[in-house]
């Protein structure tokens, strides 16, 4: 959308309402309630692309367009609806280097007027046309409890989800998109930018902001919120059910009882009868599905009693029997469509197999390894997490060897069961997987002695014996990078040793403007305890802090600004963890798996993102790593160089990274590893008592 769509959106309110507009204001909010505002007396809006508003005394005109404009934009993201409406007077904003988009919003609050839209599936919305000073103070207030700088690689959409709007009389700058769920998005419409991320506290955030603005009148008598229709469910079935239906495929036409870890195998012939079962059924929405015992049909969940849950134009559903007397239809889906399958079931064509493997990765280069948690909960791996690199030395030699093992038909769900579990954190891979992509296919290989072909099937070796041919094949074919290569040094580095004595020096520049905090750092590496004080500036303020290390990923923090002895920071945390405020940034270890992860992020690519890497050894076996990186945000490029240093068995000694703004580094100097005199605080002492401080601060603040 325009500026000359934003205008004739303006043209489109009546001149009655904006005489109406130049009364006084009244202090009272206005919402867009369909039933409410509907009267012969009022003039009536119409928008395209959304439910019919009509119009009443809006006390901001301007905000009332904008609302109008927004609503028509619907879900699909505001980087594109906004992308002309860009102005000269956010280029002082763009000039200077934020850490967020919410920062760069925070920092120019006064400049812009706030209004927020309940938006249901796609175009549907109504709201608030314009926030007062003190409600939005409300929003700054609660959102600054959370990490909102962390970044997530992708969001799950609800089908219903809020948007906050923050613009001027004519442009709008900034969106706030939140999901039922807890995902969202931040939008800076001037630079077409758009970051994902994922409160900690999932669906609660949601309710709250819900609650905040009173939208729930707006959720039930707009919108008929609880309610579904008959047509609903047939796109439910449309999207989740029936377009993945193939009659002519064995392994695509199962259903899957899950009870725990356990799985049965079930096939079916007749969708259609499935599909009648379901429509016969009048269903309610439901807040949320219980997976751990269901039935799974083709991207489709069902439980025995009654909860339905799946992808509706894109978005998370769930649904409920509107009446447990529609329990008995619903069974009969388990009872009278579903056949248990037998074992000859997974007997495949080799054959088949091998041109497969072949028509699709043979000419495949690169590979990758995950090994831990594969979810990414705030932007960071999980601290267990690991991620690898390799080139394919000769990938129709590698096919070959893969493909010569005998293989048998299994589920997706049984290589679920046997690599891994599934974690609050996503789902934890045990020993591990290499994944080789080709076009839009992939190729997962499990040392477990399991594969899968993406669209095509899952598979198991039949003779258990040949997991070790398998690894033969790996350790044959696949030639870790050099950037993986220092990842695992640094990886094997953190606890590679007994223990470590030293002096440190952080120091943060941005655009001229210095952060230093210097002190002294002991580390138990056989204990994964670390015990650190500091002393310098933060934010440009004088702070002291003291951080502990109390077991793997369990740490605490307290950092006090000196001159007034607020408490910047007090709390416990883990690597990954959302948090109400920043923990200090020069925790060591963190730190390491900083630089680990930067080696092997998830979207890594060598050819791309990394030149000119040297590296040199030093006579006492410490390694210098120099090396030039491509830094991509959107479309654009910039670029960082960083100069590590790491010991002979893969401690980071020295970090320094440099951007064409900013740079940051961490150094060790008088370090001693493995003394025998080594001493450390009582961590457990000090990591009680800021759990206990931050307990008090959240009793007082309840």
């Amino acid at each position: 959308m325009n500026k000359n769509n934003f205008m004739k959106a303006m043209g489109m309110i009546d001149e009655d309402l904006i005489k109406d507009a130049d009364t006084s204001y009244t202090g009272e909010k206005t919402f867009a309630n369909a039933e409410e505002l509907y009267s012969e007396s009022k003039p009536e809006i119409v928008v395209s692309g959304v439910d019919v508003y009509h119009g009443t005394v809006w006390k901001k005109i301007l905000a009332v367009a904008a609302t109008f404009v927004i609503v028509t934009g619907g879900v699909g993201g505001g980087a594109y609806y906004f992308s002309q409406m860009k102005n000269s007077d956010n280029n002082i904003e763009d000039n200077i280097e934020y850490a967020s988009i919410y920062d760069k919003l925070k920092a120019n609050r006064e400049k812009y007027m706030m209004n927020t839209v309940l938006c249901v599936f796609d175009g549907a919305g109504g709201g608030y046309s314009h926030l007062e000073s003190e409600e939005q103070n409300e929003f700054f207030e609660y959102m600054d409890q959370f990490d909102l700088i962390t970044e997530t690689e992708n969001i799950s959409k609800t089908a219903r989800h809020l948007k906050f709007n923050f613009g001027t009389d004519e442009n709008i700058y900034y969106i706030f998109d939140l999901y039922e769920n807890g995902d969202y998005s931040w939008t800076d419409t001037s630079t077409e930018k758009t970051t994902y991320h994922s409160f900690i506290n999932g669906k609660e955030s949601f309710d709250d902001l819900m609650k905040m603005y009173k939208l729930d009148d707006i959720s039930s008598d707009l919108f008929n919120w609880n309610d579904v229709n008959e047509e609903e469910i047939k796109g439910f079935i449309d999207e989740s059910y029936s377009s993945s239906f193939d009659p002519t495929s064995s392994l695509l036409n199962t259903a899957i009882k899950h009870e725990g870890t356990k799985t049965k195998m079930y096939e079916f012939e007749d969708g259609d009868q499935i599909n009648n079962i379901i429509l016969s059924c009048d269903w309610i929405r439901a807040g949320e599905f219980d997976f751990s015992d269901y039935y799974s049909i083709n991207g489709m969940s069902l439980s025995e009693d009654g909860y339905m849950a799946g992808y509706n134009n894109g978005y998370f559903v769930v649904y409920k029997l509107k009446d447990i007397m529609y329990l008995d239809k619903l069974r009969l889906i388990w009872e009278e469509c579903m056949i248990p399958m037998d074992d000859a079931f997974f007997d495949i064509d080799p054959d088949t197999l091998i041109n497969e493997l072949h028509q699709t990765f043979s000419n495949a280069r690169n590979a990758s390894w995950i090994n831990g948690c594969t979810g990414i909960p705030q932007g960071k791996p999980n601290y267990d997490t690991k991620v690898r690199y390799y080139s394919i030395i000769n990938s129709v030699e590698f096919i070959d060897e893969i493909a010569s093992l005998e293989w048998i038909g299994t589920t997706e769900a049984e290589i679920e069961a046997e690599t891994g579990e599934r974690k609050e954190q996503g789902f934890y891979y045990s020993n591990g997987f290499y994944t080789v992509h080709e076009g839009d296919k992939t190729l997962n290989i499990y040392p477990d002695g399991y594969m899968s072909i993406r669209g095509i099937g899952c598979y198991k070796l039949k003779n258990e014996n040949d997991t070790g041919k398998l690894q033969e094949i790996f350790e044959k074919h696949l030639q870790i990078d050099r950037f993986s290569e220092f990842a695992e040094d640094i990886n094997k580095g953190i606890n590679n040793y007994e223990n470590l004595s030293a002096h440190y020096t952080y120091t943060y520049n941005i655009n001229g403007v210095t952060d230093e905090v210097s002190g002294y750092l002991s580390v138990d590496a056989r204990n994964e305890k670390m015990y650190m004080t500091g002393e310098g500036t933060e934010g440009g303020k004088a702070v002291t802090m003291e951080i502990v290390m109390n077991g793997c990923d369990i740490s605490a923090a307290k950092v006090i600004e000196k001159g007034t002895g607020e408490k910047r920071f007090v709390g416990v945390y883990g690597y990954s963890n959302g948090y109400a405020s920043p923990p200090p940034v020069n925790h060591y270890i963190y730190l390491c798996k900083d630089i680990e992860n930067d080696l092997t992020p998830r979207l890594y690519s060598a050819q791309d993102n990394c030149t000119d890497m040297t590296m040199d050894t030093a006579n006492d076996g410490s390694m210098n790593i120099m090396y030039h990186e491509a830094v991509v945000d959107n479309e654009s490029k910039t670029y960082k160089d960083v100069a590590l240093v790491l010991s002979k068995k893969g401690q980071v000694l020295s970090y320094r990274a440099t951007y064409p703004n900013s740079s940051v580094s961490f150094v060790l100097d008088n370090y001693v590893f493995d003394s025998p005199d080594f001493t450390i605080e009582d961590v457990d002492s000090v990591f009680n008592t800021i759990k206990a401080e931050q307990d008090e601060n959240t009793n007082n603040t309840d």
